[in-house]
C-alpha cells in the first residue's frame, strides 16, 4: 500500500477530536515502518549542481498536540551515509577540506521549539505549519538555524496499527545551511563555483509514539 493511500485510509478511520484529546507530551521515534525516512541535500552553484540523499536517518522528539510550540528533539545522520551518485565525489565530500567525517562523523539538528504555527484539523487529521528552530551541528560547530516545517499528526487507530503502534506523524522540513558558518572552506576556487555557499536541505520524516 502506498504511503499516500495509507494516510488517506488512516484519516477515514478517525473520529473528529479536539486538540485537548492530545494533552500531554508524547515521545516519538523515527520509524521506517511508518514511512521512508529520507533527507535530501542540494547544492546549486554556477558551474555545477549536486543533488544528494541520505536514506538512514535517526531521531527522537517529544510532541504535544495541545502545545506544538514546545516540540523538542534531535535528528541525526552519519556523513558516511550521504550519497551524491558519484563515489569519488562522495570521498571528497567526506574529506578534511569539506565535511571532515573522520573527526566529526555525524550531523545533528537539535530542535528547541516551533514558532509562528498555523494549525488546522479536518476529518481527524491535524496539520500544523510554521518555523522550526534549533542548533545545527556540523564539522564540530553548532549554529542556531531556522527552517520551515509541516507536520501531519494522526492519532492511533486500527488503520495506523498496520504500520506501527501509537500515534504517527509525518514531518516535512526545509533548512538552508551556509557552509562557511561551519568552518568549511573546501578546495581553493571550488566553494562558490562548483559547490554552493549555501546547501539546501529537505527532510521527509515518519515517526510513531512510544
Amino acid at each position: 500500500m502506498s504511503i499516500s493511500k495509507f494516510f488517506a485510509l488512516a484519516i477515514i478511520g478517525l473520529f473528529v477530536v479536539t486538540s485537548s484529546s492530545f494533552a500531554g507530551g508524547k515521545n516519538f521515534s523515527l520509524n521506517n515502518n511508518v514511512g521512508k525516512n529520507q533527507i535530501k541535500f542540494d547544492s546549486e552553484a554556477p558551474v555545477e549542481t549536486i543533488n544528494g540523499v541520505v536514506n538512514t536517518v535517526n531521531g527522537n522528539f517529544t510532541m504535544d498536540m495541545s502545545n506544538f510550540e514546545a516540540t523538542t528533539g534531535t535528528i541525526t545522520l552519519n556523513i558516511a551515509d550521504m550519497k551524491t551518485g558519484v563515489e569519488k565525489r562522495d570521498e571528497h565530500m567526506r574529506g578534511a577540506d569539506w565535511l571532515n567525517a573522520d573527526k566529526n562523523p555525524q550531523i545533528k539538528y537539535q530542535i528547541t521549539k516551533l514558532t509562528g504555527l498555523k494549525t488546522s484539523s479536518e476529518n481527524g487529521k491535524f496539520t500544523t505549519k510554521g518555523t522550526v528552530e534549533g542548533n545545527f551541528m556540523l564539522n564540530g560547530v553548532s549554529k542556531y538555524l531556522k527552517g520551515t516545517v509541516n507536520i501531519n499528526y494522526i492519532q492511533e487507530n486500527a488503520e495506523t496499527k498496520k504500520r506501527a503502534s501509537g500515534d504517527i506523524v509525518n514531518i516535512q522540513a526545509k533548512i538552508d545551511v551556509p557552509l562557511a558558518d561551519f568552518g568549511i572552506k573546501g578546495k581553493s576556487g571550488v566553494l562558490g563555483n562548483k559547490v554552493a555557499n549555501v546547501v539546501k536541505i529537505s527532510a521527509v520524516l515518519f515517526a510513531n509514539s512510544n
